[in-house]
């Protein structure tokens, strides 16, 4: 009887993992859109300044001709031939249409005709599509071998989710034949280097045959990380710096992870409208820099920030309590460690020195990008009884004009003016009992950030980082009144002249 209970109790558990990977049910995975937060904007705004990139087609030996190779592992359940309807390609998927001769690997539960629902739960083929793209890479080192013998193979590695997971396997098991390679055939003049570009990885399932760690041969890694996924079932595979790089004062450090907001898909890009948009934006430069597109100007017509971030939990998640991000000041995403492999001295120093040398060729190399920004605003305000007590407002704001008004009734109004843009009345947000009892005595500081509603805007109030509650504001019309500045093609510019 015991062990009939453990047998069904293992099929409810297999049956809900193919739920969860295969994403056909909400029970599992959600996706409403949520406001995006006050910090949110700034880890947007300052990603751009923290992603150093080497220029991988930069030939830094003069006896060593860089030849550039490219493998794509998408997530689960997506195919850039199969794209479900509501959602578009994924990161990867863009990444591989982008950057001319990349191997893409349509991700777990979709290697074949059908979609595989055992596969999509267990993530049996994390490892077998390594396996395979591992054989088509060493069929093209040999090609390569044997024109340019002491050639430096240089690997463009990119994940999302499992496929970052099958990425990091499909590094280790090359790294391991090329150093089997070299035992056996004698040290060749040819080297082999990894740079990788990674999207919130995740090795969920009962297969522990995946190896997470970053090998020696990867050169450089750059790691996204959804920081508000919530889910228990995705936890993250983080990457460990060792006692030496992380001791180390690199101008291009090796092992880099970037926490964005946003849930797992918002930085798989594969929402159809939202935060997505500012994460492309990044990768094309991020492109460019590693030398892979040629397109170095970039624009987004629309405030992606309008559109939210999501909220990936399903109905269960919910029941049993998993937060969302606004309703609390951080989510503890579960996480799994990745071990990089060990560097001796000799190592690190060679791929240090690379790496700057690479970097360097990126010096007069630089990038543009044309977008529409909303503007947040803000104050900070003591509570005293029924009324508040105006402490200070953002820079955007004008103070001489800002102020917090009460009436005899309890109503509490912010009146508010910009510093740059005047106008003859002054902006009003009515601030409802839910906000005012969550200011607090000492002080708290209050945030507004916009979203897109239909038919207008709304106004999300933060209190103290975490969201209390909103004002709609209906949009009647609206007038152009200069177009904006756009990336020209070369067309364009000569059309003109």
């Amino acid at each position: 009887m015991q062990r009939k209970r453990r047998s069904q109790l293992s099929n409810l558990v297999l049956l809900a993992g193919i739920l969860t990977a295969s994403g056909c049910t909400g029970l599992f995975s959600g996706g409403a859109s949520i406001p995006v937060g006050p910090s949110d904007h700034k880890l947007i705004e300052d990603a751009q300044y923290q992603v150093f990139a080497p220029n991988i087609f930069h030939q830094d030996q003069p006896d060593r001709p860089p030849i550039v190779l490219g493998y794509a592992f998408d997530g689960t359940l997506n195919d850039q031939q199969r794209i479900p309807e509501g959602e578009r390609q994924t990161i990867v998927s863009y990444i591989a249409e982008r950057v001319p001769g990349m191997h893409y690997y349509p991700g777990v539960g979709m290697q074949g005709k059908r979609i595989d629902a055992f596969d999509a739960a267990l993530g049996r083929s994390m490892v077998s599509t390594a396996e395979r793209a591992s054989k088509t890479l060493f069929a093209q080192i040999d090609q390569v071998l044997q024109v340019e013998p002491n050639s430096e193979i240089r690997v463009f590695v990119t994940g999302f989710s499992r496929g970052a997971a099958s990425a990091r396997h499909f590094m280790n098991i090359v790294d391991e034949q090329w150093r089997e390679r070299q035992r056996k055939q004698g040290a060749s003049h040819a080297s082999l280097r990894f740079y990788a570009l990674l999207y919130d990885s995740v090795s969920t399932g009962p297969y522990s045959g995946v190896r997470l760690g970053l090998p020696g041969t990867v050169n450089y890694s750059l790691h996204f990380v959804a920081r508000d996924e919530a889910r228990p079932l995705f936890p993250v595979d983080i990457d460990m710096s060792t006692a030496r790089e992380a001791m180390a004062d690199a101008f291009v450090p090796r092992i880099n992870t970037l926490y964005l907001p946003g849930a797992h898909s918002d930085v798989g890009a594969s929402y159809a409208v939202g935060l997505g948009d500012n994460y492309r934006m990044l990768t094309d430069e991020t492109l460019f820099a590693l030398g892979l597109i040629k397109e170095n100007c970039f624009e987004n017509t629309r405030d992606s920030t309008l559109d939210g971030k999501h909220d990936s939990r399903g109905v269960l998640d919910k029941l049993l309590g998993a937060p969302v991000a606004g309703r609390v000041v951080r989510i503890d995403r579960p996480s799994r460690a990745a071990i990089p492999a060990p560097l001796d001295d000799a190592e690190y120093a060679d791929i240090q020195e690379s790496l700057e040398r690479l970097a360097a060729a990126n010096a007069n190399r630089l990038t543009m990008r044309l977008t529409v920004d909303s503007t947040t605003l803000g104050f900070t305000a003591r509570r005293k009884g029924e009324s508040l007590s105006l402490l200070g407002v953002s820079n955007l704001l004008d103070p001489s004009v800002t102020q917090l008004v009460s009436d005899d009734a309890g109503h509490v109004k912010f009146e508010y003016g910009y510093r740059m843009l005047k106008t003859p009345t002054a902006n009003v947000l009515p601030l409802s009992r839910k906000v005012v009892e969550r200011i607090q005595v000492s002080g708290s500081a209050v945030d507004v950030t916009l979203s897109h509603i239909p038919q207008g805007l709304r106004f999300n109030i933060f209190v103290d980082g975490i969201w209390v509650d909103h004002v709609d504001h209906k949009v009647l019309g609206s007038t152009p009144v200069n177009p904006l500045v756009r990336c020209e093609t070369p067309d364009e510019r000569v059309g003109k002249m």
